[in-house]
């Protein structure tokens, strides 16, 4: 057992080679792209919102969703304020109990990765 809690120390982590969540991370990118191409803005924001929770390096993907819905859709209201809405659910749901139980070491471990 304790050998398995060791894998998960955030020293571990934090020293190792291994990318670890990319696979999480890559999977709801994609999830979230084949949403929006779709045209189902809140469920692209939900993948989107649980993409950013496995890495948050996702944000930029979040970013560029939102540029290319103002530029080829052109229309903030009809696409991405679902898109967002869709987001900030998830972020609000998954982050919200965190911080509410962690609170500040919350945002230091898994946010600032401090």
């Amino acid at each position: 057992m304790s050998a398995a809690l060791f894998l998960f120390t955030l020293d571990v982590l934090k020293c190792s080679a291994h990318s670890t969540g990319i696979s999480e991370t890559v999977f709801f990118h994609v999830a979230s792209f084949y949403c929006l191409i779709k045209g189902k803005s809140v469920l692209s924001g939900v993948a989107a919102g649980l993409a950013v929770q496995s890495g948050m390096y996702a944000l930029v993907l979040l970013g560029c969703f939102v540029v290319y819905l103002m530029w080829v859709k052109a229309g903030l209201k009809e696409s991405v304020a679902p898109l967002i809405a869709g987001f900030a659910a998830v972020t609000v749901l998954f982050s919200g109990f965190f911080y509410l139980t962690a609170g500040v070491d919350y945002v230091n471990g898994v946010v600032l990765y401090t």
